[in-house]
C-alpha cells in the first residue's frame, strides 16, 4: 500500500488523489479540492495549473503542509482549512472555494480566503499530528 494520502482521507495516496494526479477525472468538486491540496503538498505545479479556470500564479515553495479539514461541501463549493508551517509559525487558511465543471472536468474557479498565523513553541505538540514536540518533528 502506498503512503497515506495528504488530503486526510484514509486511503493510500495511489488509490486516492494519486489517481487524479495521473489523469483520472475527479468526480466531485470536493475530490478536486482534496487532490489540489495533495498537489500543493507534493509540489505538482502542472496539475494545479491544469485544474484552474484562471492562469496559475506559480509555485508556492517553502511550506510544510500539516493538515486539511473539510468543513462543508456542496455540488460546486467547498469550505476547508489548510494548515502549514513556516519556521515557528503555524498558518491556517480557511477558504470557501468555487468550482466549475467544463467538458466533464471540475476546475477551481475562485476562493475567498482568510489566513491566520500563530507562533508555535518548540516544546508544543507539532501541528502535523505526529504526537512529537515541534522541535523533534518539523522544528
Amino acid at each position: 500500500m502506498s503512503e497515506r494520502c495528504p488530503c486526510g482521507l484514509e486511503a493510500g495516496y495511489d488509490a486516492c488523489c494519486g489517481r487524479y494526479h495521473r489523469g483520472a477525472l475527479a468526480p466531485t468538486a470536493e475530490a478536486l479540492m482534496r487532490s489540489r491540496y495533495s498537489a500543493f503538498v507534493r509540489e505538482q505545479w502542472e496539475y494545479l495549473a491544469a485544474t484552474m479556470v484562471a492562469p496559475f500564479g506559480g509555485p508556492v515553495k517553502g511550506r510544510t503542509w500539516v493538515g486539511l479539514t473539510v468543513h462543508d461541501a456542496t455540488a460546486n463549493e467547498v469550505e476547508f482549512t489548510a494548515r502549514w508551517l513556516e519556521g515557528d509559525r503555524e498558518l491556517s487558511m480557511r477558504e470557501r472555494s468555487g468550482f466549475e465543471q467544463r467538458d466533464g472536468r471540475w476546475l477551481y474557479a475562485r476562493g475567498d480566503a482568510e489566513v491566520i498565523a500563530r507562533k508555535v513553541g518548540r516544546n508544543e505538540p507539532c501541528p502535523c499530528g505526529s504526537g512529537k514536540k515541534l522541535k523533534a518533528c518539523h522544528g
